[in-house]
């Protein structure tokens, strides 16, 4: 309904002054709270008429909050015809989820509770204790064992002291384990006891731990967890109290469970890396699985980084780390400067501690060497992770890991070695002529940087001398994936590496491949670079294709025009990598230029490409289809030539034309 038509007021009793003032109802904002309401008392009216959501149902979705609510009376909604008390459905569902259904959400100075003073003092919701329990979520717990002994368990009160183990659990674990018990409740005999062997199965020190800390006997080994440990947040931010749970968890499961296989202090600490809330799920699955684990330490560290966590001793305080990678690898500059593909100080220490843990763990017999090591901070972080997980999978197959690393940071674009180093001390230089000053400085290569030309650069020649040394990629080739960028030329330096043992000629593969993505290959150099030389004009004064260069080039399709050029390049491209043999001569590309027509010349280039070795005359061929072309369309333009010759039908076999060609 529109605002104006809802009438919605809620009784004074449940909500007075302050409720929406102060956001109570899980921090609700008036809006929220009333949308809340608004939205229960539609579905009243239009959806459950005969089954009215109460006010203990609407309160419990406020502590469950707007968009939750909003969620589960959506869930209601649809479930129309089949539900036969939606207030309880929503109430269960609140419960479920942890909420305390009832009077929680009253402003406190209308709740009437009040825990034993003997139990909690009045320092104990002030500071907070019981696991660092806010007064909310202490009040919520007792709430909630007060009503399951009142609703569920009146002939075997839950006690005091089984609230205090739920209390040292925490609210979240509280909460499902006083629903596991009221799923049971036809099969428990003693609720309490089992909430207190619960708690004590999970590390928990039943009594004494929520009295004030100077009370509390518990304190983890010092040689593992240093003074500074927990005061600096190590662990993942984690808290003391959540490090502390953590290795409880942990010292309980090899007590109870794995005391044949203790579960050591790496996976504990990987455990603390993972944060508390995960490390609890693995515990819970490993216990699960304890009849199929032999290695209860090696599944969670193995888990632990398989999520991207560096085990060992990287929880530890920076003092206490007896770590320094090598002064020659590593410069003062490098971690400074953030060098190794961007690399922070943390990022290349998990890399290298990564790589000493599988060498101490999975390859004993063939250590990761220091040259796979940088290659992989060369690929970054999240890459050389899955790396070495893809190694470690492979380990009884994998003779030479390093090597493995190495070649596959090669086959993504990585200089692998000096790259690591701060520039001062990289001795890589581009021979000028190729790359000259300008170059780099004007991000030509389709807006390549420097590192990137030099990276494609790099790969080329680590292909040319490693995979193709009998057939060298060209600098044309190179040039033709500068014009296609970083990214594109390594997947095509990738598939010729993949295709070496079929591939004749892989400079040709590239080009082609460069030209059909519409690029001309060359032309990403600036205008002063060295190009191609074309083979010495050498006409001979007669016919077609015998204009002297002068003549020609007045005529605007000469040497120097761009159209002449392109021509020019795909002909010199073709005489390298088609027709070595029998290469097509100056005056065939004189001819060619001179038809006008790029579009139809690159046409009959192509058609003549796709041929290959069956045109033994590949010159002589141009120039009878430059010939053919003139029969249909007029003389060819920029040549000058004597009296035209009517030509019909096909051309000779062989003989002199007029114009001087081998006609074939």
């Amino acid at each position: 309904m529109p605002p104006q038509q809802v009438q919605y007021a809620p009784p004074a009793q449940h909500y007075p002054q302050e409720f929406h003032a102060k956001g109570m109802g899980k921090g609700l904002s008036e809006q929220e709270s009333t949308t809340i309401h608004k939205r229960a008392t539609w579905l009243t009216g239009n959806v459950f008429q005969d089954r009215p959501i109460n006010e203990e149902a609407i309160q419990a979705m406020m502590a469950l909050g707007c968009a939750r609510a909003l969620e589960l009376f959506k869930e209601i909604e649809a479930k129309k015809d089949d539900l036969r008390n939606p207030s309880g459905y929503l109430i269960k569902a609140a419960r479920n989820e942890g909420a305390a259904v009832g009077h929680q959400q009253m402003p406190p100075q209308q709740v009437q509770y009040a825990p034993p003073a003997q139990h909690y003092p009045q320092e104990f919701h002030a500071k907070g204790m019981g696991k660092g329990l806010s007064e909310q979520e202490s009040t919520t717990i007792h709430k909630r064992a007060t009503w399951l002994t009142s609703n569920v368990f009146p002939d075997r009160p839950i006690n005091e002291e089984a609230i205090q183990a739920m209390m040292a659990l925490g609210c979240a674990r509280a909460l499902e384990l006083f629903k596991e018990i009221e799923a049971k409740n036809d099969d428990l005999r003693n609720p309490s006891g089992y909430l207190i062997k619960a708690a004590r199965n999970e590390g928990a020190a039943v009594g004494h731990q929520q009295m004030p800390p100077e009370q509390v006997q518990y304190a983890p080994p010092a040689q593992h967890y240093p003074q500074e440990f927990h005061a600096k947040g190590m662990g993942k931010g984690l808290s003391e109290q959540e490090s502390t749970t953590i290795h409880k968890r942990a010292t309980w499961l090899t007590g109870n469970v794995f005391q044949d296989r203790p579960i050591n202090e790496e996976a504990i600490q990987a455990m603390m890396s993972l944060g508390c809330a995960r490390a609890l799920e693995l515990f819970k699955e490993i216990e699960a699985k304890k009849d199929d684990l032999r290695n209860p330490s090696g599944y969670l560290i193995k888990a632990a980084l398989n999520e991207g966590v560096a085990v060992s001793h990287q929880q530890m305080p920076p003092q206490q780390v007896q770590y320094a990678p090598p002064a020659q690898h590593y410069p003062q500059e490098f971690h400074a400067k953030g060098m190794g593909k961007g690399l922070s100080e943390q990022e290349s220490t998990t890399i290298h501690k990564r790589a000493t843990w599988l060498t101490g763990n999975v390859f004993q017999d063939r250590p990761i060497n220091e040259e796979a090591i940088q290659a992989m901070m060369a690929l970054g972080c999240a890459r050389a992770l899955e790396l070495f997980k893809e190694i470690e999978a492979k380990k009884d197959d994998l003779r030479n890991p390093s090597g493995y690393l190495i070649k596959a940071a090669r086959n993504e674009g990585a200089a692998v070695g000096h790259q690591q180093m701060p520039p001062q001390q990289v001795q890589y230089a581009p021979p000028a002529q190729h790359y000259p000053q300008e170059f780099h400085a004007k991000g030509m290569g389709k807006g390549l940087s420097e590192q990137e030309s030099t990276t494609i650069h790099k790969r080329a020649t680590w292909l040319t001398g490693n995979v193709f040394p009998d057939r060298p990629i060209n600098e044309e080739a190179i040039q033709a994936m500068m014009s296609l960028g970083c990214a594109r030329a390594l997947e095509l330096f990738k598939e010729i590496e993949a295709k070496k043992d079929d591939l004749r000629n892989p400079s040709g593969y590239l080009i082609k491949a460069a030209q059909n993505e519409g690029v001309a290959a060359g032309v990403q150099m600036p205008a002063h670079a060295p190009v191609y030389a074309p083979p010495p004009f050498q006409g001979r004064g007669n016919g077609i294709g015998s204009a002297p260069a002068a003549q020609f080039q007045s005529m605007g399709k000469g040497k120097g025009s761009p159209d002449h050029d392109k021509i020019h390049r795909k002909v010199t491209w073709m005489n390298k990598n088609v027709f070595t043999e029998a290469p097509i001569d100056a005056e065939a590309i004189e001819v060619l230029a001179g038809l006008g027509s790029v579009e139809r010349v690159f046409a009959m280039l192509d058609d003549l490409q796709t041929k290959g070795a069956e045109v033994k005359n590949p010159s002589g061929y141009l120039k009878a289809s430059a010939k053919r072309e003139w029969g249909r369309g007029g003389p060819v333009q920029g040549v000058k030539r004597g009296p035209p010759v009517m030509m019909t039908g096909p051309p000779m076999k062989k003989g002199k034309g007029k114009g001087g060609f081998e006609l074939y």
